[in-house]
């Protein structure tokens, strides 16, 4: 479980890459394609809507291009703080080249060489070390947040799942563009995730008592 502490926090995922638009697994290099820039024009208006000004938000980005050209894109500039913790996992040898359709079993591939402690495929980050810098990210920024601001976190799918995960919220997807709100309930402590739309937010995400096969270890890309 996480130690990030009760309150609230928003993430974002960039919009749409070159190679989600490919259907293979994205490298550090993917770029946002015209719709994924059109998905970023979208993510301003559920900003906007959200917030009566964006200077009530304290913007922090992953290091990699897309996902700094969707905040650029959604805030029409505003200055973030830009933290390579928040990166995608680094998917190695496997990034701009293994199919998206066979994730699961790759998923399972490295499962096994985890379990049975052979080489990991090349370039291919620690579960853990995604895991634990990611966290360690969000819950810096949340306490250096200025006062009045609320924290607001560009990224992907894999750092949003890995806050997810160690909240013990078991999400349904992470839409391209797409803007997460996660908070606690003053009465439980526990943590929920809404999906915000131009209409209203919906749950996407509570907490749940799970397990997981791979004793938390985690292999996601």
């Amino acid at each position: 479980m996480s130690d990030l502490f009760p309150g609230e926090f928003y993430m974002g995922r960039h919009g749409e890459t070159n190679h989600n638009a490919a259907g293979i697994v994205s490298g550090d290099d993917a770029v946002l394609t015209e719709i994924g820039r059109r998905q970023a024009v979208e993510l301003k208006a559920l900003l906007t809507k959200r917030f009566d000004s964006l200077d009530k938000c304290y913007f922090v980005v992953s290091d990699l291009l897309r996902a700094k050209d969707t905040q650029q894109i959604a805030t029409d500039g505003v200055r973030a703080e830009i933290d390579p913790r928040l990166n995608e996992r680094c998917s190695g040898v496997l990034g701009g080249r293994a199919p998206a359709r066979r994730i699961e079993a790759i998923k399972a591939e490295l499962l096994q060489r985890a379990r049975h402690k052979l080489p990991r495929y090349k370039g291919v980050q620690d579960y853990v070390d995604h895991r634990d810098k990611v966290l360690a990210a969000v819950h810096e920024h949340r306490k250096i947040c200025p006062e009045g601001r609320v924290p607001v976190f560009i990224s992907h799918y894999g750092t949003i799942q890995r806050v997810c995960e160690a909240l013990g919220c078991v999400p349904l997807h992470f839409n391209n563009a797409g803007l997460y709100h996660f908070k606690t309930n003053p009465a439980t402590g526990e943590w929920t995730v809404s999906e915000i739309t131009l209409d209203n937010e919906i749950v996407v995400a509570r907490p749940i008592a799970y397990s997981r096969a791979d004793g938390g270890q985690g292999v996601y890309l």
